[in-house]
C-alpha cells in the first residue's frame, strides 16, 4: 500500500520532467544561446571593438617594421585591394628601390588609433631618423578592414603617390618608343617655350611645329594638351589600342587627383594612354 504514493509521485515526476525539457528546448535554450553569442566575444576578446584594435595595432606594427627595414616586398602584402588592383607587385618593389624612398629610423611606437566602422587611423611616432622621402614629422596612416583583416590604404604619402604615378607612366612609356620619342621632343619644346616666354603655351600650335604634334596612334589627330599657362602642363597620346582614355581637361596639376592608374598605359592589357606632365627639367630626359 505504501508503493502507491511512490507510483503517483513517479508519474508526476516524469510529467514534470517532460514539461521542464520542453520548456528548456522551446524557450530557455534560444534565450541562453542568444546571450552566449552576445557575451562570448566580450568574454574572450573584451568586445569586438577591443579585438579590432588589437588586430589593427598588430598589423600596423608589422607594417611599420617592414618600412623601417625597407622590406618592400612585405610592404606590398599590406596594401588594400584597391591599391593592389592599381599597382603590380614588381612595379611597386622596383619603384621603391629605384626612387629615393628609403626610410631611416631606429625605433617607433603607435601613438594613437581611432577606428570608425571599417576604417582605422593609426598615428606613428618614430625616432632617430626620417620617414620615406626624408619626412621627419609623425605619420598618420589610413587602414581599411577587408574580409576581417586590416590593410593600409595610404600613409600620409601624397608625394609618394604623385611620384609613383609619374614614374610608372614613364616606365611604361619607354616600352613604346614610337610614342615616347615624339612626346619627349614636344615636352622639351614646351619647357623651352616657357624659358623664352616666361609662360607655358596654352595650345600646341603655339610651338610652331605642326607636323610633330600629330599623334601616331590616332586618325591624324594632334596630341592632347592642357596647361594653365604658368604652373603645369600635361601632354597625352593614345596607347597602342588607338583609343583616347585620358581627358587632359580634368588635370589640374595634381597627379594624386588625376589621372587614375587605370587610364595609364598598361603593357599587360595594351589599354590606357601614354603621357608626360610638367614642369620638368628639359635636360633630364
Amino acid at each position: 500500500m505504501r508503493s502507491l504514493p511512490l507510483e503517483r509521485g513517479g508519474q508526476v515526476g516524469v510529467g514534470y520532467g517532460i514539461q521542464k525539457t520542453l520548456f528548456l528546448r522551446l524557450f530557455m535554450k534560444p534565450i541562453l544561446s542568444a546571450i552566449a553569442v552576445g557575451l562570448l566575444p566580450v568574454l574572450l576578446f573584451g568586445g569586438c571593438g577591443l579585438n579590432s584594435e588589437r588586430m589593427l595595432k598588430k598589423r600596423a606594427e608589422e607594417y611599420y617594421r617592414a618600412v623601417m627595414y625597407n622590406d618592400y616586398d612585405t610592404l606590398y602584402n599590406y596594401l588594400c585591394a584597391g591599391m593592389k588592383a592599381q599597382i603590380r607587385r614588381e612595379e611597386y618593389v622596383r619603384f621603391m628601390e629605384d626612387v629615393d624612398t628609403r626610410a631611416d629610423f631606429d625605433e617607433f611606437e603607435i601613438d594613437s588609433m581611432v577606428i570608425r566602422g571599417e576604417v582605422g587611423k593609426v598615428r606613428l611616432k618614430f625616432k632617430g631618423g626620417y620617414w620615406i622621402f626624408r619626412e621627419r614629422k609623425n605619420v598618420t596612416s589610413t587602414w581599411l578592414k577587408e574580409n576581417g583583416q586590416w590593410y593600409v590604404e595610404k600613409d600620409a604619402r601624397g608625394r609618394f603617390w604623385d611620384r609613383f604615378l609619374g614614374w610608372i607612366a614613364e616606365e611604361r612609356m619607354r616600352q613604346l618608343p614610337q610614342i615616347s620619342e615624339p612626346l619627349n621632343r614636344i615636352a622639351r619644346m614646351i619647357e623651352r617655350y616657357y624659358y623664352q616666354n616666361d609662360a607655358y603655351p596654352t595650345r600646341l600650335d603655339q610651338l610652331g611645329a605642326k607636323d610633330s604634334i600629330v599623334d601616331p596612334n590616332s586618325d591624324n589627330q594632334t596630341f592632347r594638351y592642357r596647361s594653365d599657362g604658368s604652373t603645369y602642363w600635361i601632354l597625352a597620346a593614345n596607347g597602342p589600342d588607338g583609343k583616347p582614355d585620358l581627358d587632359v581637361q580634368l588635370f589640374q596639376g595634381d597627379m594624386t587627383e588625376y589621372p587614375p592608374p587605370e587610364l595609364i598605359y598598361d603593357p599587360l592589357t595594351g589599354k590606357g594612354d601614354v603621357f608626360r606632365y610638367g614642369p620638368v627639367d628639359i635636360w633630364g630626359f
